[in-house]
């Protein structure tokens, strides 16, 4: 699944920035929300897409390989960084 919205032009001269968050964290699959700023703080467009582990040899949903699951886990809202 993924959603797209787009809420300016962005066009040269100028820069853009992207913007990535890790929505939700699940067992089989995990949701990212992204933005693109443009000249700084105006918003240009949001979006949102879900990335689903699959099996090679099944083709049925995997679980998220657990050192990766580890990585997002500390990038999620609310997460504590060690120092």
């Amino acid at each position: 699944m993924r959603t797209f919205r787009s809420y300016a032009p962005s066009e040269p001269p100028g820069d853009v920035i992207a913007g990535l968050l890790l929505e939700h964290l699940g067992k089989f699959s995990v949701t990212y929300r992204i933005g693109l700023f443009q000249d700084g703080d105006d918003v240009a467009a949001v979006g949102r897409f879900v990335h689903v582990y699959v099996d090679a040899r099944t083709r049925r949903p995997a679980e998220v390989p657990s050192q990766l699951h580890s990585c997002l886990h500390a990038l999620s809202p609310g997460a504590r960084l060690q120092p």
